[in-house]
Order: C-alpha cells, then sequence, then structure tokens
C-alpha cells in the first residue's frame, strides 16, 4: 500500500529479531545415484512438495501482472543481468537486460530487453518501479548497490531504495565478534557466500556472459533464477546465525543510506542500524562498546559480592567510559560513534572516502580529549585550519553535548597539560606553520617562519593547500641546509627542477636576506662537501652519505668511479638510468625488476621528458648523484669480489684543491681495450621506444582487471600475443579493436571488472602520439 509520503509499503512486515529458518521452502535431500556439484533453486521444494515457481516475461503488461505479486513481500532477492559488451552508446535494452526478483515460494524473470519502447516509462512496468524505489522492502543482492542499483539510476533515471549489501551481513557474521575490523563494505562473491553458508557453490559457467537481451533459453532461466533465489534464502540464513551470537549485533544499515552509488571503497567499515538513541555505529564500536559493558559489569558485580544485606540497585549505571578521576583519560565510545557518524555523512555529502574528512586516528583523539574550543581542536594532531574551517564549529558542538553530560576531569594531570604533548607531530610553543618536529630554537626557526609565510602566499594565489606547493618535511631541510644557489637546492631531498624553477629564486632570495640580515655566511655547501661556516650544529644536521660496509671498503676506490655521474629517474614504479656522457657508449647493463636497459639506450637520451619529476609527486621524481670524476673502465663484477692486488692501479681522481684531502690519490690504472660491443638485429617487428611503453602499460592493465575481477579467473584473460597484436596494429576504432585475434575474452573481463579498454587503450595511443587524434574514432 502507498503512504502519505508517496512511498510504497507492504502489508505483510518483516520482524528482524525473528529468526526465520529453517523456510517451509527447504531443500530436498540429493538422490544417490545424482550428487550435487552446485547449488540451484530446482532442490527446494515447500508443503505438498510443490518446487519453486519461476515466473517469465517477455512484455510490459504481463510484467506488471507479475510485479503485483511482489509489491508486498517485504524481502526480495534481486539481481540484473545485462548485455556484457554494452557501453554508453548502446540501446537500455542492452545496458538493462533483465531483472530478477524472488521470494520464498516464487521467483519473477523481468526480460526488458524485449519489451517494446525506448524510454524508461516504457520499459519498467509501474508496480516494478515501486518495488525498486521503496526503501521498506528489501532487496538483498551481492554488488547490489554499485552495479544493479547505481545502473538503474544512471541510465533509467529511478531513485533505487531498499538496497541491502549481503556482503555486509556476511562480514559481520564471520569476523565480528573475532575480528571486527574486518567489517568492512569489501564485496564477497555471491557463489563463496552460498558455499558457506548453503552447503553448495554456484555455478558460474559462460551463460553469465551470454547475450542476455535476446530471447532466452533454459540455461539462462535457470541461471537466472538461481541467483535471485540465493539472495533471498542467504539473507534469512545469515539474518538466523545473528540473532543466534552471543552478543546479538544489529543488522547492516541499507547500502544506500551511507554509501553513494557506484561506491568502489573497500576498507570502510561497516554501520549498524541505529540504536534506540538513534546514533548508527560501525561494528568495530559496537563490539568495543559491549566488552566495555560487559567489563563494567563484572567490576560491579565483584565490588559488590562482599556486600551483606545489600538490596539491589533499581537505577542502572550509566555504562558510558568516560575519563575515570583516578585514570588517564579513555576514549568515550558515545562521543566517537556521533564523531564517525558526522564524519561518513560529510564524506557521503562529497562522495570521497571517510579518511578524506578525518583519520579513524584524530576521531579517537576528539573523542579522548574532547577539546572545547578553536585552540584545543588545532592541537589535535591532524587537524589543521583547512579542516577547521570545513568541520571543526560541528566537531566542537558535537563534542559540547558531550561535555555538559560529562565534564571534563581538568584536575588530572593528562588533562592539564596541553594536547601537542599527546600528538608527535605537534610541540609546545608551535603555530600551525612550524615544521613537525621541533628544530633549534633562535635563527633556524624564524628561516623557517619566513619560507611558510611565502609558502602561504602562493598557496593562496592558486587557492591551494599549502602542502601542495611544498611540504613541511621540504621546508624544514631548506632550513637545515640553507642552499646558496639553484644547483645546491636542487640536491635538497624533494625539490625537483619544477619547484626550483616556480619557487627558487624566492627561497634563495629569503635565505639570501636572512643570512645577509645576521651577517651570516653561506652555511654547508652540498655539492662541495665542506663547510665554510664554523657552526657544528648547522653541520650536524647537514645529511652525510652511508659509509658503506666493512667488507666493500677495500673496493670503493674501484667502483665510485663507476656510479658518480650516474642519475635515477623514478617514473612510476619503474626506474631509469641517466648515465654521464663518458659511459655511455661503454655497453653497460642494468636490470631493475626484470627489465633491462642498456646505457647505449638510456632513457634520459629522449627528447620531450618532462622536467616536472619531484618528489612531491609519488609516481615522478629525480635523485642525482655527484657529477663524473674521471673517466672509467668497464670491469667485470667478479672482478670487485677479489681483494686488490698490490700492482692495481686506478685512475687518479679529480681533487678540489680547495679541500684537503685525507685519502692519498692512488696511482693511474692503464686503460683497458675498447670492450666489443655485439650488435642486436634490428627486424621490421621491432617495436619503437613508445610501443615497449604502451606494452608494459598493457600488462599493467591487465593485472589490475583481474584484480578487480570478483571472483578472480581461472584462466588467463588474455595471451601475450593478443597484446603485441594491439601494440603492432594499433587498432584506431573500437570495430578494429575488436577484430584483434583474442580480444573478445579480454573485452569481457574488462566488462566484468567495469572498465573500458577501448577508452584506455585509444586514450594511451593518443597520449605518446602513436596515433593522432583525427584517426580515432
Amino acid at each position: 500500500m502507498s503512504g502519505g509520503d508517496g512511498v510504497w509499503r507492504p502489508i505483510a512486515s518483516f520482524d528482524k529479531n525473528e529468526a526465520r529458518w529453517p523456510l517451509p521452502y527447504s531443500i530436498t535431500p540429493a538422490e544417490a545415484h545424482i550428487p550435487r556439484k552446485h547449488w540451484c533453486h530446482t532442490y527446494y521444494r515447500g508443503p505438498e512438495n510443490r518446487p519453486v515457481q519461476v515466473l517469465y516475461s517477455s512484455d510490459k503488461a504481463r510484467s506488471e501482472v507479475i510485479a503485483q505479486g511482489f509489491l508486498n513481500q517485504p524481502v526480495l532477492g534481486f539481481d540484473m543481468e545485462w548485455y556484457w559488451l554494452a557501453n554508453e552508446s548502446s540501446s537500455l535494452h542492452q545496458k538493462v537486460s533483465l531483472i530478477q526478483l524472488a521470494c520464498e515460494h516464487k521467483i519473477g524473470l523481468f526480460h526488458i530487453a524485449l519489451h517494446d519502447g525506448h524510454t524508461s516509462e516504457d520499459l519498467i512496468a509501474p508496480s516494478l518501479r515501486r518495488i525498486i524505489e521503496s526503501a521498506q522492502i528489501l532487496k538483498t543482492g551481492v554488488n547490489i548497490l554499485q552495479a544493479d542499483m547505481s545502473r538503474l539510476q544512471k541510465h533509467f533515471q529511478l531513485q533505487p531504495r531498499g538496497a541491502f549489501e549481503l556482503s555486509h551481513l556476511y562480514n559481520l557474521i564471520t569476523y565480528g565478534p573475532l575480528n571486527p575490523k574486518r567489517v568492512t563494505v569489501r564485496l564477497c562473491a555471491l557463489s563463496k557466500q552460498v558455499e558457506t553458508y548453503l552447503g553448495l557453490p554456484l555455478f558460474k559457467g559462460d551463460v553469465r556472459t551470454s547475450n542476455w537481451s535476446a530471447p532466452l533459453d533454459d540455461d539462462q532461466k535457470r541461471y537466472a533464477a538461481t541467483d535471485a533465489y540465493a539472495g533471498y534464502m542467504l539473507f534469512h540464513r545469515m539474518n538466523t546465525i545473528r540473532l543466534n551470537m552471543d552478543v546479538i549485533p544489529p543488522l547492516p544499515r541499507l547500502a544506500e543510506s551511507y554509501l553513494p552509488f557506484g561506491w568502489a571503497e573497500r576498507t570502510k567499515l561497516v554501520e549498524l542500524e541505529p540504536a534506540t538513541d538513534g546514533v548508527s555505529m560501525t561494528a568495530m564500536a559496537f563490539f568495543a562498546l559491549s566488552e566495555k559493558k560487559a567489563e563494567y559489569g563484572n567490576k560491579k558485580m565483584m565490588g559488590t559480592s562482599n556486600l551483606d544485606n545489600q538490596t539491589e540497585e533499581k537505577t542502572p549505571v550509566a555504562m558510558e567510559p568516560v575519563a575515570n578521576v583516578s585514570s588517564a583519560p579513555q576514549l568515550s565510545i558515545k562521543l566517537y560513534e556521533r564523531l564517525v557518524s558526522n564524519c561518513n555523512r560529510h564524506a557521503a555529502a562529497e562522495d570521497v572516502p571517510h579518511y578524506f574528512v578525518a583519520s579513524n586516528q584524530v576521531l579517537k583523539d576528539l573523542a579522548t580529549y574532547r577539546p572545547a574550543n578553536k585552540d584545543e581542536l588545532l592541537d589535535i594532531h591532524g587537524v589543521g585550519q583547512s579542516k577547521y574551517d570545513k568541520y571543526g564549529s560541528e566537531w566542537l558542538e558535537i563534542i559540547a553535548l558531550d561535555l555538559l553530560e560529562h565534564p571534563k576531569n581538568t584536575s588530572h594531570p593528562e588533562m592539564r597539560r596541553p594536547l601537542q604533548s599527546k600528538s608527535p607531530n605537534k610541540s609546545a610553543g608551535y603555530s600551525e606553520n612550524s615544521p613537525k618536529k621541533q628544530l633549534e630554537p633562535g635563527l633556524s626557526r624564524e628561516l623557517y617562519r619566513r619560507l611558510s609565510e611565502h609558502r602561504k602566499a602562493r598557496a593562496a594565489v592558486h587557492g591551494w593547500p599549502a602542502f601542495r606547493v611544498v611540504s613541511n618535511k621540504i621546508l624544514e631541510a631548506i632550513v637545515n641546509q640553507c642552499p646558496s644557489n639553484k644547483h645546491e637546492l636542487l640536491l635538497v631531498f624533494g625539490v625537483g627542477k619544477a619547484k626550483v624553477a616556480e619557487y627558487g629564486d624566492d627561497w634563495l632570495r629569503i635565505i639570501k636576506t636572512f643570512q645577509s640580515e645576521r651577517n651570516l655566511g653561506p652555511t654547508r655547501s652540498l655539492a662541495s662537501g665542506a663547510s665554510t661556516n664554523s657552526r657544528p650544529a648547522e653541520s650536524a644536521r647537514t645529511p652525510t652519505s652511508p659509509s658503506p660496509p666493512r667488507h666493500l671498503q677495500p673496493h670503493m676506490q674501484l667502483i665510485n668511479p663507476l656510479i658518480n655521474g650516474i642519475t635515477i629517474k623514478n617514473v612510476g614504479r619503474s626506474k631509469e638510468l641517466i648515465m654521464p656522457q663518458s659511459l655511455q657508449t661503454t655497453g653497460l647493463s642494468f636490470t631493475f625488476a626484470e627489465t633491462q636497459l642498456d646505457v647505449d639506450e638510456a632513457p634520459g637520451t629522449r627528447t620531450g621528458d618532462s622536467d616536472n619529476h619531484e618528489f612531491d609527486d609519488p609516481y615522478a621524481s629525480e635523485m642525482h648523484t655527484n657529477p663524473p670524476k674521471s673517466p672509467q673502465t668497464n670491469r667485470r663484477h667478479d672482478e670487485f669480489l677479489e681483494p686488490p692486488s698490490e700492482n692495481a692501479h686506478t685512475s687518479p681522481p679529480i681533487v678540489n684543491s680547495d679541500i684537503p684531502s685525507p685519502i692519498p690519490a692512488p696511482e693511474p690504472l692503464p686503460a683497458p681495450p675498447p670492450p666489443v660491443v655485439a650488435e642486436e638485429a634490428v627486424g621490421p617487428s621491432q617495436l619503437s621506444l613508445q610501443q615497449k611503453i604502451l606494452r608494459k602499460k598493457l600488462d599493467a592493465y591487465v593485472r589490475s582487471v583481474i584484480w578487480a575481477m570478483n571472483p578472480k579467473p581461472e584462466e588467463p584473460i588474455v595471451s601475450a600475443s593478443t597484446l603485441d597484436c594491439l601494440v603492432t596494429t594499433l587498432p584506431q576504432s573500437l570495430d578494429q579493436l575488436q577484430q584483434v585475434a583474442g580480444i573478445q575474452c579480454f573485452i569481457q573481463a574488462c566488462e566484468t571488472a567495469k572498465k573500458d579498454l577501448w577508452k584506455t587503450f585509444s586514450t594511451w595511443t593518443r597520449a605518446q602520439g602513436l596515433v593522432p587524434d583525427s584517426q580515432l574514432t
């Protein structure tokens, strides 16, 4: 029936706290000569041996009649099927081809791909729409919000409600009491859940990737009906297990009530239905609170067991674990849950993971120390000015309500002490612009303040947070090393060419002005390794190269000249070696992670490399060694393992005359004959450098597809020869891509993992200049 708010409510009610297992429809014993390998709805029989009825419709009128029979069911198994090659340009019939509903005694298969029309109103029957959009009818399934409901919302403009994710309940009853941290929104395959709690796995063969927009055969109908019926049976089976737990947690909340459609983050904790006070909590917090209550009850029983003639108290004592007068401040579970709910609400509104709003540790610190004003709130590690501007007023309001119920015990020394002492990255007497670890007072702090003010001004111009300009750690390194030129600035760990080009002049000007105001000379030079300053404190903070192991020290005179001058460039997760001119023709080769780079083909010699490789970007950084001191010879690796003989000679290194060298220069080594480099055969099928890079990207893309598939494929999803064909032929349209031999299985796997192969491949080929934009269709 429809309520005053227009929401359909079924006449039948469902008591979530009533165990309904076994159901009247139960599985029949298997015949001895016919073993059962997979779970199926056909094994179930009801009273008078009635089988589960399967109702199939291929037109809208029939769908309306069938859907009306499900309107008064409070719980339904739900599933959908669609054409696996459907994309954004496909018709609605292919984007959603089949919708399945299941209750205990019947299953409805609504084949909307065969309905007449091309709009949502033409394809979806009115009663079926009411079922989908009613929050009072639980639709149970796996990946129901991310895949099924999200697709209905995006392509059919429906407002799905009542999506109950079975994976959340599975994680709750499987891990909740023992390891509540694992009760997350991570999905679990329907087949695994069925095998765990219904006894047999589901059959997942080629039928799941068949053409669901065409008329269905018997295998397709059986497959579709079984999936929906499994969702219904699993819910009642796992709910009964929940009700039989020692500590009974509430059911998980409906997925759409705190997760956005298409949500893909897997580490978020599952939220449970609100208790009587209307505050929802995670499973981890629920079991922690239950543990606290049990511990409190045990202490209370032990404290009153020796009292004689003591009547039982009728007024219950508050179970809230707040700071004790005789103990250090403790986490307030109730306050923590309120803060978590507030954090999840902001995360859902901003469509970001919850830790973008505040980490769990920040929320725990807030619930432990309960700051009462802005200054105390900013003292919490992880709370800066930007977070205060966005969420601080709400946090203080929530904490103020808790302080009214449980006033803060300011007499305890832990509560009188500033909160910076509890946060390792904040030090007493420092403002927000201070470095995370305490610097030496005086000059260093003043220089850091000036650089920090410059950073804040540059960030304000672009509307960025301050750390996007440069991090506190890099600013601290600049203060400690005080570079006097751009070359020394580049040697500061974390500073790349782009940052030097954009901010280097300003930083050097600030440092020079600061030194001239205090009549300070240049500090230790990173380039020369010598100090023109007699201040030991500044020199002590300059990072020095670690000394080699003792067993290699006799050989360092031979090894050092080979490695000096090599530039190591990090691009993504791979490393590139840029050799000095003196070594680029020696024939040396280096191997990193099974990828061999020859010196003659050093990636650093390519044109068009970007200079924006900095430490701030985790996928692009540069590390430089000292420039080459002398030309070196190519020596075999095993020669370095033998101790040098008395007659061994090395070429004299270039010694700076201004710096006294404690090590005498060794005698020169006669130059060996030039090495013989074998010429590689260059055939017409050899890939270019851009094609090799594209091939590596495809390998990484295959791994990402396999990682996203659930369940994991048992066979390879694509062969190496197919990837090689992609790289060499470079398809310029989707039709050409589909004509590549062996690509269909790969496209199917990408669809299963919700990835668009053609979009990714065309973007890569266009970005690398392999195919002009005008040729891509």
